[in-house]
């Protein structure tokens, strides 16, 4: 198998685009089309579905296949680039992650900078999405290290849980919560994250515990504006503590305390490892660190 040829390939399957895969691997549109070509004779299988002008190409079968085993080959070959260049004691290399917003916003910058201090030539970069985005990021080998709030159900993922977070339910800060029953909460307006969110996660695995739907919700795209959303009565919701204290702190909003059997009080954040794709010795580092 032509090496550059399966290069092309995984730039165009990945970017899904014949033009930004000649981008980003300099070279011309006519040439990654070549290659694609030339890749498919050998193959004797399409790879790809040709796409009309400013639509987005699809891979066959056989495609996704070759993706799934060309993501690895090349995450491998990173890899070995940054095992050599850790000989020079980390003083070289390039370290990606991948958080879903609450982690990025509260939790990993903290950590980015001790990283930075004791490594000054390993360049960072953080890649922010909600958790499905980060796994998804992860199986296809654009970040190292992944970190999210909700549970990984992928079998090609290794999740360990790296530390426990509070969470509260909040209401605007001059409304009664009246009766604190199930009935309450049905009935109430309740704040979402969008599907694929480690919060909206946990607050749909509440409302499946506690065996009720809500009659109404509104779905906003971070904690931060759901908070707001509460604090001017647009309705109910649970969120990390760390989302919602500086508005708890100036009593724009509050937390119902008790009773605790009806809230989620803590969940886990999850650092991610992709299990077909060795460490680099910068991703190494960076996991040893939380961990102390």
């Amino acid at each position: 198998m032509n090496l550059h040829s399966l290069r092309v390939f995984y730039h165009v399957a990945t970017k899904r685009s014949f033009s930004l895969a000649a981008e980003s691997l300099f070279i011309t549109q006519p040439a990654v089309s070549k290659s694609i070509k030339e890749l498919e004779n050998q193959m004797g299988v399409a790879l790809l579905e040709r796409a009309a002008k400013g639509k987005v190409i699809r891979l066959t079968e056989p495609g996704e296949l070759l993706y799934t085993h060309a993501k690895e080959m090349f995450a491998i070959e990173k890899a070995a680039e940054e095992a050599l260049k850790a000989h020079a004691g980390l003083t070289q290399g390039k370290l990606t992650l991948g958080a879903s917003s609450t982690v990025a916003n509260y939790w990993l910058t903290q950590h980015m900078t001790e990283f930075t201090r004791k490594h000054p030539n390993i360049t960072l970069e953080l890649i922010v999405g909600n958790s499905a985005d980060v796994e998804t990021a992860l199986t296809h080998c654009q970040i190292d290290i992944g970190f999210i709030e909700g549970e990984s159900m992928r079998e090609d993922i290794h999740a360990e849980t790296w530390i426990n977070e509070a969470m509260v339910l909040i209401n605007k800060s001059d409304a009664k919560w009246g009766d604190i029953s199930k009935q309450t909460f049905q009935q109430a307006t309740w704040l979402l994250r969008e599907v694929g969110s480690g919060t909206r996660s946990v607050v749909e695995n509440y409302f499946k515990q506690q065996q009720f739907r809500p009659d109404k919700s509104v779905v906003l795209g971070s904690n931060e504006a759901i908070v707001e959303g509460v604090a001017n009565g647009l309705g109910i919701a649970i969120v990390p503590k760390v989302a919602a204290a500086s508005l708890m702190e100036i009593g724009r909003v509050k937390a119902l305390i008790s009773p605790t059997q009806w809230l989620p009080n803590v969940r886990p954040l999850y650092s991610l490892t992709y299990q077909g794709r060795p460490l680099s010795p910068s991703a190494t580092s960076f996991l040893a660190q939380l961990a102390n």
